[in-house]
């Protein structure tokens, strides 16, 4: 089986995708091939590497200011060749995660008549993923909230599956691959207000100096630790009594397979604000807390977050709730998605 996955921009996009990748590879014996950005500026090309996964870069633009001149010649540049990979590499399914990348690779597909089938993260469908959603084969969703005849809820792939067995002794900081100021500066000003807490903060290797200046300034303790990126997540993950964090749906769903008690702080300028709807969804089953950026932001967060730290009835409460949100296994269910959709394709065709 030949599969072509398709998507990137992001690691929200791109952790799913390769994570099914390398199940179908290790339990399919499937042939893989990444169709991602061809600018370096995205991370696509580099978390190919990381992957293993054999990576051919395409021209792509999402659709921004006024003028669609650059979205319409990048993406038709896209198209062909998307059209010209296909046509050369002769795949059984597209799988895609979206991302404007994913656009030309999928229109390709349809063109030459070969399946594909889509997979949100989120709570609101991505731009591309409604658009193209037409002519998928199939739509599989992360949250329990769409339904129709071809979709089909997977839950999302993300790296970590079980539990921990313990806590860990630090609160956690953690504004996604690339940072994030307003949490970076967040997490300085809890340790300095609490200096018997340890705090540790992932800031992104670009926010890390920024960061460390703001800290030194500020003079904070020995109880705050800065990193500017780590690898291998898990080993933040174990250090964590509890997280605050940006409410991406690869993070939130780690999270619940983890068990993590956690303060999700959605990015306020989300697409069609989903980060907030991925934290609601998490909230109205008391499964974790949402503190909001706005003029009270570090009191709320201070407040909620030290009883988070003191109350081991809350984090037991909110543990006990996400058991029931998690999903395992997702990439199984996908690739099972996958087979059934190459299935039908070929008894059509015959």
């Amino acid at each position: 089986m030949k599969v072509v996955v398709t998507g990137g921009g992001t690691g929200g996009h791109i952790y799913p995708m390769a994570t099914v990748a390398n199940h179908l590879r290790e339990k399919h014996g499937s042939e893989i091939l990444y169709i991602g950005n061809e600018d370096t500026f995205f991370p696509d090309k580099r978390l190919s590497e990381y992957f293993n996964l054999p990576f051919v870069g395409i021209s792509s633009k999402g659709l921004e200011g006024k003028n669609p001149l650059p979205f319409l010649w990048r993406n038709g540049k896209g198209l062909a060749q998307a059209r010209k990979v296909l046509k050369k590499y002769q795949p059984d399914i597209v799988f895609s995660t979206g991302g404007f990348v994913s656009f030309p690779v999928v229109m390709a597909a349809s063109t030459l008549g070969i399946p594909y089938v889509l997979h949100e993260q989120n709570t609101i469908m991505g731009k591309v993923n409604r658009l193209a959603s037409k002519k998928a084969s199939k739509v599989l969703h992360t949250f329990p909230i769409y339904q129709n005849e071809k979709t089909v809820v997977t839950g999302n792939p993300v790296r970590f599956q079980a539990p921990l067995s313990k806590e860990g002794e630090h609160i956690l900081f953690l504004g996604g691959s690339g940072g994030s100021v307003a949490l970076n500066e967040a997490g300085v000003e809890f340790a300095l207000a609490h200096p018997d807490i340890p705090v540790l903060i992932q800031t992104g290797k670009n926010l890390y100096d920024k960061t460390e200046e703001l800290a030194s300034r500020k003079k904070t303790g020995n109880n705050l630790t800065l990193i500017p990126y780590a690898n291998d997540m898990m080993d933040l993950y174990k250090e964590a009594k509890c997280i605050v964090t940006r409410s991406g749906s690869g993070s939130i769903f780690e999270i619940a397979n983890l068990g993590i008690p956690s303060i999700f702080v959605p990015l306020p300028n989300s697409a069609e604000d989903h980060q907030k709807k991925n934290a609601l969804f998490f909230t109205q089953e008391n499964a974790a807390i949402m503190v909001e950026q706005g003029s009270n932001f570090q009191t709320n967060l201070e407040e909620n977050l030290v009883e988070l730290w003191q109350k081991d009835t809350v984090r037991n409460e909110l543990k006990e709730n996400l058991s029931r949100l998690a999903i395992r296994e997702c990439e199984s269910k996908i690739a099972n998605e996958l087979l059934s959709v190459i299935d039908n394709h070929t008894t059509h065709k015959e």
